[in-house]
């Protein structure tokens, strides 16, 4: 494999879906809140990706059977919104900034093939002084509007890495962007 290969299970009807990104990361904070919003609206999954950036091993199955490290995307409905949620096992090394901008690329021109307009992307950072805040930082068109109750502030550091990897990509964006990051409360 020489480049990201999608593989396609079904093709959900979903309009306007927003787009959900949990990945792993520090603290799986991302990956766990992603399976939680998977099992909470029975997401189905309909498709997944294969990277050749991804790292070089296997998943072993409760069954037994081995499969390589993948990131799969689910559809789902609930009320009047519409879900694709990516969540997966492995990013790609940090260190290889360029692949993270190609892969990234290739999520946003599969999410707009179903009409996404919405991204949000969840994920934790390390901190040496917890503060249990929920940081969120957002492109302008994005509407924060009342985020509800709850300790939450903006968040307005340059982030590097997947999460904002998927708009500084295009010059352009199509897409509306909000992004959740909880720190680690763990002591």
């Amino acid at each position: 494999m020489d480049k990201p290969y999608f593989l396609r299970l079904f093709r959900p009807d979903l309009e306007s879906p927003i787009f959900v990104e949990g990945l792993e990361g520090f603290g799986s904070v991302g990956r766990i809140a992603a399976r939680l919003l998977i099992e909470s609206t029975r997401a189905k999954p309909f498709a997944e990706l294969y990277s050749p950036s991804f790292p070089d091993y296997v998943i072993v199955r409760t069954n037994g059977v081995c499969r390589p490290p993948r990131y799969a995307f689910y559809s789902s409905s609930m009320g009047k919104n519409n879900f694709i949620i990516l969540t997966g096992d492995v990013q790609p090394s940090l260190d290889d900034v360029v692949v993270h901008y190609e892969l990234c690329g290739e999520i946003l021109n599969f999410a707009e093939q179903y009409g996404c307009k919405s991204i949000v992307t969840m994920g934790g950072l390390p901190t040496t002084n917890p503060t249990g805040e929920v940081y969120v930082a957002a492109t302008p068109e994005a509407r924060l509007g009342n985020s509800g109750k709850g300790s939450y502030a903006l968040w307005r550091r340059k982030d590097h890495g997947v999460h904002w990897s998927p708009l500084r990509a295009r010059k352009e964006p199509r897409v509306e962007r909000l992004m959740f990051v909880r720190y680690n409360n763990r002591r």
